[in-house]
């Protein structure tokens, strides 16, 4: 895996004139619409309060790089600033660095895209050729929610679309991402219709996605403990899961009478369409215990 540092870290702050940053890559394409109402609403912030964070830039042919905070420098110069608060931070070592720096500085932003935010991150982990667990301490971030922004990158087009609108919560568009087109297109339009909760399209999902089971044709089955006690399940219509559980069981039962001394001749339970056996045809002998 080739290593990208961030630079995050404490740098200097100082004002920067706003028509001496040039703008750097923005993988994660944030909303720069002008019209838009978040802009509006970060305007009218910026009017009230000035620009509280300040942006980061590296120094670049007697001029400055912008590398995050696109919005707030925006904000500013509509709001008619000249001047910006800027983090003088060292010039990144590739586009995979820019990449690390971008991912921090934007993960709290609770309107980035995650689609977005997945999809910058599977281009960084291409980038490093990292496995999640590297991905993951490159970017500071849990691991589990670095496991689900993937998943979210990994979305078909269409729920993508629809997670980026706000139309789709993004749990529930995971729950959906893992289903085929025909049971994932049915499910969709009980969600946009407001009538599947993401723990009701968990159920779902779960529930189509778990196999059939498979009755089997075995009649019975016996498994020696030890040199005098055994196990025996029967049953001629169980399913192999009931097969599975009865032995389960049975062995742990009889693993506890061993603990406990007992002596029984037959103990005998129904489990579904299963019935167990605990069989002792000789007497517990201190070697048996």
């Amino acid at each position: 895996m080739s290593k990208a540092t961030s630079t995050m870290q404490p740098a200097p702050v100082q004002l920067v004139a706003i028509d001496q940053i040039d703008d750097g890559p923005n993988p994660l394409r944030l909303d720069l619409e002008i019209e838009s109402d978040e802009m509006q609403e970060l305007v009218e912030s910026v009017k009230a309060q000035g620009v509280l964070q300040p942006i980061g830039v590296y120094p670049s042919a007697n001029r400055f790089v912008q590398l995050f905070g696109f919005r707030r420098k925006l904000a500013a110069s509509i709001a008619g600033f000249t001047e910006i608060p800027a983090s003088i931070l060292k010039a990144p070592s590739g586009p995979s660095e820019v990449l690390v720096m971008q991912l921090q500085e934007n993960i709290q932003r609770l309107d980035v895209d995650p689609v977005r935010y997945g999809e910058t991150l599977k281009a960084l982990q291409d980038e490093l050729g990292c496995t999640q667990q590297e991905l993951a301490r490159v970017v500071s971030l849990n691991p589990v929610k670095v496991t689900r922004l993937l998943a979210a990158a990994r979305l078909p087009e269409e729920i993508k679309a629809l997670v980026g609108d706000k139309r789709l919560p993004v749990s529930t568009a995971l729950q959906l991402g893992q289903l085929g087109e025909v049971e994932r297109s049915q499910l969709l339009r009980q969600a946009l219709a407001g009538q599947l909760t993401r723990d009701e399209a968990t159920r779902r999902r779960r529930a189509i996605s778990r196999p059939p089971s498979t009755t089997s044709a075995v009649g019975r089955v016996t498994v020696q403990l030890d040199h005098c006690r055994r196990v025996t399940v029967t049953g001629v219509s169980a399913t192999f899961e009931e097969w599975i559980r009865a032995l389960q069981d049975a062995v742990a039962d009889a693993k506890q009478g061993i603990r406990q001394r007992l002596t029984f001749d037959t103990y005998r339970r129904r489990n579904g369409d299963c019935c167990t056996a605990v069989d002792e045809p000789m007497p517990v002998t201190a070697a048996s215990k």
